[in-house]
């Protein structure tokens, strides 16, 4: 059976759009930073004009569907069970276009805790085995990170956040970080540094990881 996706757009709404083009891209994966230099705009402009489109059209940007899930015919009673957790999708998917980061379940804002509680939720009825195959489907074409916890992902921000640091100092400096006789900052940075050095003669590493500090940092091993 095939599962491929429908992304059908009213060529009256694309007429109507300032930019169609982006809408196709997007709905095609393309991500806003990629989008952005491709037509010269601004990450934060992509995502704001994503954002609004998504708000306007939910059919299109959150209703996407596979070709085996399209609903059958149904009695006019029939409750589209659904419908509200299609809506919370889109609404962090929205999020993820206008912030560039998935809702966190402990923000301080209401609407973005609410949004990760329901993520959490997602994730906790998949390990019990009690999420549709559909919704699954849906989230990992929406939310490819949906099963990663918010501790992984803030654990993955600071350990990116920790790569720019040392490209930064090795930029500035032409040496590799010291940890003794110089500053707090630079001292955390060379232990931080020693320390994915371990992991990496460990095999704790990932591969994923060990090709970003390749990149951004050849010679890091030492």
């Amino acid at each position: 059976m095939s599962t491929e996706l429908i992304v059908s757009i009213d060529p009256a709404i694309l007429n109507r759009l300032k930019h169609p083009e982006w809408i196709v891209m997007a709905l095609n994966g393309v991500t806003p930073e990629q989008l952005a230099p491709l037509v010269r705009r601004q990450v934060s402009e992509v995502r704001r004009y994503l954002y609004e489109f998504a708000r306007a059209h939910e059919t299109i940007w959150a209703g996407r569907i596979l070709v085996h899930d399209q609903p059958r015919p149904r009695p006019s009673k029939f409750v589209d069970r659904d419908r509200f957790w299609r809506w919370q999708l889109h609404e962090s998917m929205a999020f993820v276009l206008r912030y560039g980061r998935r809702p966190r379940c402990h923000a301080s804002d209401e609407h973005e805790m609410r949004l990760g509680q329901w993520i959490t939720a997602q994730r906790s009825d998949e390990n019990v085995g009690k999420l549709p195959g559909h919704r699954r489907r849906w989230l990992n074409e929406g939310l490819p990170d949906w099963r990663r916890s918010d501790r992984e992902l803030a654990d993955e921000q600071r350990w990116r956040e920790n790569v720019r640091r040392l490209t930064s100092h090795r930029r500035r400096t032409g040496a590799w970080p010291k940890a003794w006789k110089t500053s707090d900052d630079e001292r955390r940075l060379a232990h931080w540094l020693q320390g994915q050095r371990r992991r990496e003669q460990d095999g704790v590493l990932s591969s994923a990881q060990i090709l970003i500090l390749d990149r951004a940092a050849s010679g890091w091993r030492g």
